[in-house]
């Protein structure tokens, strides 16, 4: 498991999806509403990154401003029927302690 401070990440583009670094990988911290969510750092139809590329859009959707496909980030599926060929996002476990967010990646 790893744990960290959402404070402590860097902000992507757009300033509520942070980027986390982990070793040689990438994820995309998605700040919500809902809370917080974690996925690869990847969007599955172009294979941009979502650090770059990520917007949130509705409490727990992200869409690829690449390609306008949207993804719900509770379940990885896409949300609308924009990116025909879109794959799921690959989401990562996480839970919340005090300030930290503990990650099974």
């Amino acid at each position: 498991m790893t744990r960290v401070r959402p404070a402590d990440l860097q902000k992507g583009h757009f300033e509520d999806v942070l980027i986390l670094k982990v070793e040689e990988r990438r994820f995309a911290v998605c700040r919500t509403p809902l809370g917080y969510f974690v996925v690869h750092d990847c969007c599955p139809h172009r294979r941009v990154q979502l650090t770059r590329w990520g917007r949130l859009k509705e409490p727990a959707i992200v869409q690829c401003t690449a390609h306008g496909c949207q993804f719900d980030l509770k379940t990885g599926e896409r949300s609308d029927s924009s990116g025909q060929g879109c794959l799921r996002l690959d989401l990562v476990h996480v839970d919340t302690d005090e300030d930290e967010l503990i990650l099974e990646l």
